[in-house]
Order: C-alpha cells, then structure tokens, then sequence
C-alpha cells in the first residue's frame, strides 16, 4: 500500500485480530468500509460481510500466525513517516469509532444563506473539533490519548522508543493546530454567490449583501471567532499540557495570523489595513464593509436603471456592456478597486458576484443588438431589397441602383449599422468577419448572421468602389458561332460589335454606364435566310447582371437561341471573369438573418 496512512491502519487492524485487547469491532468495521474495493474481490457483499464482524464476540485466531514477512514490510515502509506523523494518525483512527460531532454553522447564518452562498460553498457544518469549542475538548483528553496511541504505536512495531513525550505531544498539537488552520481556509477558499437566470433573483441577492448583516458578514464572524486562537482561556488550557508555554503561545499565534485580515474586518473598531494603507479612512471614517455594502446598493440600483432607462440609446447601451463608456465613478468600477483590497477569498467571493451582477447588464445590452438589428436592418432588406430582382429571381421588377447603393453604399444602412456597433465587436481578416476574442465569451453571434455580414459586404465591394460608383467592368470575347448563323450583333447603347466566324471580336460591358432604358442585345443572323434572325435582350441597370447569370453553365458562357442548342454563340469573359462569379454566387446564397445573437453562458 503507498498510503502511508491506510497502511498505518490496516498494519494496526492485522495485528489486533491476534491481540484482542487491542481489537476493537467498530474500527474494524471502518477499516472494512475505507478497504471495500479490495475486500470485494471475496465474493461477499458489504452487509454479509459487515454482519458478519457484528456477530463476532470472541474468536480464537491461535492455530494462525501472524505473516512475518508482510509485518515486515509494513514496518519497512512506515520509517519514512515521523513517529509523530504515526502516532497522530493512529490517534485519529483510535478515535473513528466516535460519533463525528458537527458544528452547523449554515443553522447560525440564517435561511438568506441560502440565496447568498452556492451549493458548492462548504458552508454547511465543519467538524467541531475544529471549533474553540472543539479544541478544549482536545487538548483536554490529549495527554491521555497521546499515552494510548504510543503505546498501541510500540506494540504495532515492536519498537522501545524512548522519545520523550513532550516532543511527540507538541509534535501532535502542532499537526492538529495545521489541519484546524487548513479547515477555515478551505471553508473560505469555497465560498461563492450564487448566480441566478432572473435578475429579480440577482437583485434580491444584491439587496441581501448590501444590509449592514447579512449572511456573509454572519459568516465571517463565526470564521474571526474560531480562528483568534490568541484566547486565554484557550491558552491556558493548552498550558496544562505540561509543554513549553512559549512554543505552545507561538504555534497558536501562528494559526491566528493566518486570519489577521478577517479579525480586522469584523472588529467594529478597527478599520481594514492592507500593507500601510487603511481601506476606507476618509472624511466620515467609514469600514470597508460598510462601503461595500453601498456600492453593492449601487450595482443593483445600476441594473435596474440600466434595464428601465429609456434616456439612453441602444448604441449607448450596447457600447456600456461591452465594457466601454466606464468613468472612474462607475458603479462596478469601484466596486472592483475597492474589493481588491480584502483578503484574497473573500475578493474572489465579491468578485465572481460583480461578474454575475454584470452579466444582467451585458444580456440586456447584447439584447439590443437583435432589437437593433431588426428594427436598422433586417426591416430595410426585407421591405426594401429583397422582393426585387435580384435578390428574388421571381420579380419582374428590378431593384434600383439608388436602393442598392442606400442599403450597400459606404454610408448605407448595413455600414452604418456596422459602424455604430459593430466595428470594435468584429475584425476582418481577409474576406471574412469574425467576432473579436476580447468579446468572444461575450457573445454568440450565429455563423448564418457572420456569413451575412461576410457576403453583404464583399457584395458591396465587388459591385461598388470607394465613392459608391458602379465599378463592374468586364470584356467578351466571341469564341464560336453556330453554322446556322452568318454573324452575330451585339452590344449596348452605341457600343457594337459583330463577329462572322473570321475575327474574335470584343466588347467592353460597363455596368456604371447601364440604366433603367438601357438594352443589352445579341442578334444572330440565319445564314441561309438573311431576313431570318433571333434576338435576346437584356433591359435595365441589372441587365448586365442577368446576361451573365442566365448563360453560364458550369464554366462555358453561351447563349443558346430559340431553346436550340444547335443555334449558340460561344463567348468567354477575358478579364473581370473572378469577380463576376462571385457576384452571382453571392446573389444566389445571399439570406439574412432576423435574430443575430443570444448570450453565451459562462
């Protein structure tokens, strides 16, 4: 076993079952209970086999001997624990037979403790030894303990030691004293609010902390009180252990030290000093709990005004729960200065509850951003953009360059909502928009609402330059002609060409030079028939637009007349082909989203 302390037990448990006057059944069963995962590979269930202990009355073990070899080992492996360490441990065990008495402090916090402290906070009872009370009763019955456990010690190893008892009895004062010290500590290292979905349970625990007694302050109290161990009543009767007085006072000291902070805080007398600089001396001498307490007051009053105020913009509001637009008196700003200078758990206690305080303001201004959203962008699109061509391919009425550029321009709507909420929210890196790590445990933006953002803006610049002008600008270049034509025409305005199977013609298409009247037009001749001929046309400021999405198939750009594939005219874009694809692909998968964001959970 590398347990040390189980090995000291067991080793203990072994050798009483041939020694009865040492045995004892409710150890045993203990020992039973602590070992189970080895013992059950015998088959037998826990009750059988504890049953079977309580029926035991005398048994008679000498036609067995002890395993000399195991003894030997156990022993082997003890000597590199102190006979303080051995001699403690056994005490403890000698003594695990014995109703565990509770301190129940929660019983002394009152039922708000409940609404103040979360299940995680180890706030419920402490064992009573532990206690001022507790100790007295220690150190009453330690000397004669101490007599007991070396003895059953030397027994255990076959040992004579002649330690003196003195050493080994301070040696025990001091691991106990150690063990009470981590006890408070680790009730104090628990401790933690308790974070609620409403914010009228939020505010209620608020309200509950920001009262002069309150649970936490009931808490510390109780904490100050068992942990001032420079007592004389406790000090003398440690004194009556016959040790040395000055160590005794010295180890006792020690442990008190390691509260100093929180005896200072619940002295109504005494004002919080941390270093040289005493927290919260100033005109009317006030006590840091007490200023706590008021600017806990001010956070609650805070989310409620936060939450009702209709004085201050969404944009203002989201900005403030981002974490922007802080002055130096902000409520949560100096509750956060101020709590930095309390003992370490106690600042973490007040801290995580600042953060949930926060959490309400950051829910209900990240809110906004849908109310926003809906009401600066989504309405616009939807009522606006997109039930014409084309953004839907069904209208027969195309929407206007103007009403692209007022919702896609430089200063359209999209990028005047991204401008008011969103330029320090989300970074660009390359072609993408991403939300920023510094908000990243703040928000959840959905990937359909980053991929808006992503294609409505790389839109924008495919179609737009820097001053809102059309900048799409594209060439075809004739490739092939069916043999059922002699030519074909094309072109717009006063701008023509015409390719007879000979020369690969060119024509430049300029979409900013395109308008409601103007007519992209491709007229192919019969070869046969001179008067015979079929015509596409493509009208309007999108005509452009509709030329290349209606005749691209894969990778090859043809026009196909009459629905005969026999009657086509090849073409190729030479330059600009990039940037058109991405238009008509973006048109095509383009969808807006109506609720942009919720809150993550932290």
């Amino acid at each position: 076993d590398t347990n040390k302390e189980n090995l000291i037990k067991t080793l203990y448990m072994y050798r009483s079952l041939f020694e009865q006057k040492y045995f004892n059944k409710e150890i045993l069963k203990i020992w039973i209970n602590e070992n189970w995962n080895t013992l059950s590979k015998y088959s037998i269930s826990k009750d059988d086999f504890l049953e079977g202990v309580d029926e035991l009355k005398q048994f008679n073990l000498k036609s067995f001997t002890e395993d000399e070899n195991s003894i030997h080992t156990g022993k082997r492996k003890l000597e590199s624990i102190s006979r303080t360490q051995r001699i403690y441990i056994l005490l403890n065990f000698l003594n695990s037979d014995k109703p565990k008495e509770k301190y129940l402090i929660k019983e002394d916090l009152g039922f708000a403790a409940n609404s103040v402290f979360s299940n995680n906070s180890q706030i419920t009872s402490i064992d009573k030894i532990y206690t001022k009370v507790g100790m007295m009763d220690f150190l009453n019955d330690l000397n004669q303990q101490v007599d007991t456990a070396i003895n059953i010690e030397s027994w255990m190893l076959d040992n004579n030691f002649k330690e003196n008892k003195n050493t080994l009895t301070m040696g025990i004062l001091k691991l106990y004293l150690s063990e009470y010290q981590n006890a408070w500590q680790n009730l104090l290292a628990s401790l933690q609010p308790v974070r609620y979905n409403t914010k009228e349970a939020m505010l209620n625990e608020l309200n509950i902390l920001s009262k002069k007694e309150n649970p936490l302050y009931s808490l510390l109290k109780i904490v100050s009180s068992n942990t001032n161990l420079n007592d004389a009543v406790l000090l003398t009767q440690a004194y009556n252990l016959g040790l040395n007085a000055g160590e005794i006072r010295s180890n006792f000291i020690g442990v008190s030290n390691a509260f100093t902070q929180y005896h200072k805080l619940v002295n109504k007398n005494t004002l919080l000093s941390v270093g040289n600089i005493e927290v919260g001396k100033g005109t009317d001498d006030e006590k840091i709990l007490d200023i706590l307490n008021t600017n806990i007051t001010n956070m609650s009053n805070k989310i409620i005004d936060f939450s009702s105020n209709n004085n201050q913009s969404a944009e203002e509001k989201i900005s403030y729960a981002l974490g922007g637009n802080k002055d130096a008196n902000d409520p949560f700003a100096v509750f956060q200065m101020n709590i930095k200078k309390l003992p370490n758990d106690l600042e973490r206690y007040y801290s995580q509850l600042s953060n949930y305080s926060w959490n309400f303001i950051e829910n209900h201004g990240i809110s906004l951003f849908n109310t926003a959203w809906i009401n600066e962008v989504y309405n616009p699109f939807v009522n606006d953009i997109a039930p014409y061509y084309p953004f839907n391919d069904e209208s027969v009425a195309d929407l206007s360059m103007d009403s692209f550029k007022t919702f896609f321009g430089r200063n359209g709507t999209l990028n005047s909502f991204y401008k008011k909420y969103l330029n320090n929210v989300l970074v660009k890196r390359k072609n993408n928009y991403s939300i920023n790590s510094q908000f990243a445990s703040k928000l959840n933006f959905s990937k359909e609402f980053l991929d808006f953002i992503t294609n409505a803006g790389n839109l924008s610049s495919l179609i737009l330059n820097g001053n809102d002008n059309i900048k799409v600008n594209f060439t075809i270049q004739s490739l092939d002609l069916s043999a059922d034509f002699s030519f074909i025409k094309l072109g717009y305005d006063n701008k023509n060409i015409q390719y007879d199977h000979t020369l690969n013609q060119t024509l430049q298409i300029v979409a900013e030079k395109f308008n409601n009247g103007t007519s992209l037009n491709f007229t192919a001749y019969n070869y046969s028939n001179p008067n015979l001929n079929y015509t596409k046309s493509y009208k309007g400021e999108w005509a452009w637009y509709k030329f290349i999405k209606d005749n691209k198939s894969n990778s090859i750009y043809s026009i196909i007349f009459n629905n005969n594939k026999n009657l086509y005219f090849d073409f190729e874009i030479i330059n600009g082909a990039s940037e058109l694809n991405n238009i008509v692909y973006i048109l095509n998968n383009l969808k807006i989203v109506e609720n942009i964001t919720g809150v993550n959970k932290q």
